[in-house]
């Protein structure tokens, strides 16, 4: 029997400020530049970026030269404002941050009063001319609909195969996963990868398993692959880096709980073989893997209320595994076997 639990918990609020310190690769930036209607550049424009989920509002205003920079941003959909004195108000929503990812948003603006607006809406993906990076990003729910449940990729009867957040390199170009953990990127040596959560390295290098140290996929929002070009800051990285992105709360309460099996009773029996009892072999598996998420505004009546300030998420995962192996022998040293090959004498040297 084999037992493997993952918890996964994230709380923002004091927890906050060490993550800002320490963790800067997890999020991503919009820029742009901000002209009139005859293409001269305006400076001092508000420029307002929205997170859709929280309400998180970051702020900044162009330069001189009419240019803006939103860093540090986590990743999420969010609208940009731009507000000028003498021109309408531009918004343009349904922008996607992506981790490691720098989006190109300009803006042209349209003389007229505070009170009009033009808005667009983000349907196409944004053009990024910032970096040269080959980034394969990955919503979570695309990892989803992949066939994740006990994924059988190695040996036969292979025991584990647990729902592996790494099963996205099925579909990034460039990439191949064989088993639970055998990766290789654009033809680099096998496990040269790197692997972040939120930005902090998280990795086996005992073992050099990253499956052993992977997070529940229910507690991902997104994954980001960069094969190829990334920045220099990223350094130790030879066959790709992959930073993994954790959910967190927002203004409105969500979870989740099921499981998924895998029973003996459910399977076809062993063709030409009986039981005794009229039916075929089945050999006992049994595979249960049970998952539970929850978050929201932290809220305690009376007292606070986080909406649109503070967050939490939680999320839980348990592997159970049974089965019955035969065809496999193990047994320790007999006494005889000791005296054969270790004398007695040599044991007392």
């Amino acid at each position: 029997m084999s037992i493997r639990s993952k918890v996964s918990l994230a709380l923002v609020g004091a927890a906050l400020f060490v993550v800002a310190a320490f963790a800067q690769t997890d999020r991503g930036s919009i820029t742009g530049t901000v002209t009139d209607p005859v293409g001269a550049v305006v400076a001092n424009a508000n420029v307002v970026a929205v997170e859709s989920a929280t309400h998180a509002q970051y702020t900044t205003a162009t330069t001189g030269s009419g240019n803006y920079t939103l860093a540090e941003m986590p990743a999420g959909v969010y609208s940009v404002s731009v507000e000028v004195p003498g021109f309408k108000k531009f918004t343009q929503q349904g922008i996607r941050v992506d981790v490691a990812q720098v989006d190109t948003i300009d803006v042209k603006l349209e003389v007229g009063t505070a009170a009009e607006s033009i808005t667009i809406t983000a349907d196409a993906p944004l053009l990024r001319t910032e970096s040269s990076d080959q980034n394969f990003n990955i919503p979570i729910s695309t990892i989803n609909d992949l066939p994740l449940n006990y994924a059988l990729r190695g040996p036969s009867g292979q025991v584990g195969q647990v729902r592996n957040d790494y099963s996205f390199l099925d579909i990034a170009p460039g990439a191949y996963i064989s088993g639970q953990s055998d990766i290789r990127v654009n033809g680099n040596p096998l496990d040269s990868q790197r692997t972040t959560v939120d930005g902090q390295e998280n990795g086996n290098w005992q073992t050099g398993r990253p499956d052993q140290v992977e997070a529940s996929i229910d507690a991902l929002e997104e994954i980001s692959t960069q094969t190829s070009n990334f920045n220099a800051e990223y350094g130790q990285v030879l066959g790709g880096l992959f930073n993994l992105s954790s959910k967190s709360g927002t203004n409105q309460f969500h979870g989740s709980a099921y499981e998924f099996l895998e029973n003996d009773k459910l399977n076809a029996g062993i063709p030409f073989t009986s039981s005794g009892n009229g039916e075929l072999l089945r050999p006992t598996i049994r595979k249960n893997d049970f998952v539970g998420s929850f978050g929201g505004p932290v809220v305690i009546p009376h007292v606070y209320n986080g909406h649109d300030k503070t967050f939490f998420f939680f999320n839980i995962e348990t592997y159970r595994e049974v089965r019955h192996n035969t065809g496999t022998l193990i047994t320790l040293p007999t006494a005889a076997m000791r005296n054969h090959y270790c004398p007695r004498q040599v044991l007392a040297v």
